[in-house]
């Protein structure tokens, strides 16, 4: 079960950096990962792996993966929207 977990949490990473990439306009983009990945933490730690100490570790590092994700995929979006008009 913990491999199911481990690729639902890297599922909701590259979701997040997709969401985020899409969504880079608005002023809320930078949410979007800790907030899918608390709820990917969720579902990953808690109710198919059934783990009590990794979903509680896992309710504080996933988001700052999340907040990652989405300031890389910001970044990038932002580099090509440069390039692009520039």
């Amino acid at each position: 079960m913990s491999f199911l977990s481990l690729m639902l949490q890297i599922l909701g990473l590259i979701i997040t950096f997709v969401l985020t990439f899409m969504c880079s306009r608005k002023k809320g983009a930078i949410a979007i990962g800790p907030g899918l990945m608390f709820v990917v933490n969720f579902v990953a730690q808690s109710l198919i792996a059934g783990e009590g100490p990794g979903a509680f570790v896992g309710a504080f590092v996933l988001p700052l993966y999340g907040l990652l994700v989405s300031g890389i995929a910001l970044a990038i979006a932002r580099l090509l929207k440069r390039d692009h008009e520039g």
